[in-house]
């Protein structure tokens, strides 16, 4: 089971402090938003992740693939539709190396199953509880 804590950065009105394990990351908002601009906000770190997620799993699968990946960059973008609309994301992957057009194809579709990819689709739940500390 993956599992955050996330709490307010003391003297800042939105930046807060992420743990994950032994890691700390920051979020925050942008000044035009009254945030301190100290780092992504939360819909830029759901793309990250979701990149990420995406790169690594190709990263994990060239080797035994005998996939010749030089390169690879993997940018992801956000579209809102508005009220209650479908939201798009969009997902690009640039690979630099000898590669075929069936590898190519192959590249995409193992970015396609990165387990991020697949918290976009299927059913979930959601469960929020509250407690007064």
């Amino acid at each position: 089971m993956a599992k955050v804590e996330v709490k307010p950065k003391p003297g800042h009105k939105y930046q807060l402090e992420i743990t994950a394990g032994s890691h700390t990351i920051i979020a925050d908002q942008p000044s035009s938003k009254g945030g301190s601009d100290g780092g992504p906000d939360p819909k830029e770190l759901l793309l990250g992740a979701l990149g990420a997620c995406a790169a690594q799993t190709i990263l994990m699968m060239a080797p035994s693939k005998k996939w010749d990946i030089q390169e690879l960059t993997v940018k992801v973008s956000f579209t809102s539709n508005g009220s209650g609309g479908q939201d798009t994301y969009t997902e690009e992957i640039e690979v630099k190396g000898n590669l075929t057009a069936k590898e190519l194809d192959g590249i995409k579709k193992m970015a396609e199953r990165c387990p991020v990819m697949r918290a976009f689709t299927g059913t979930k739940t959601v469960n929020a509880s509250i407690t007064k500390i």
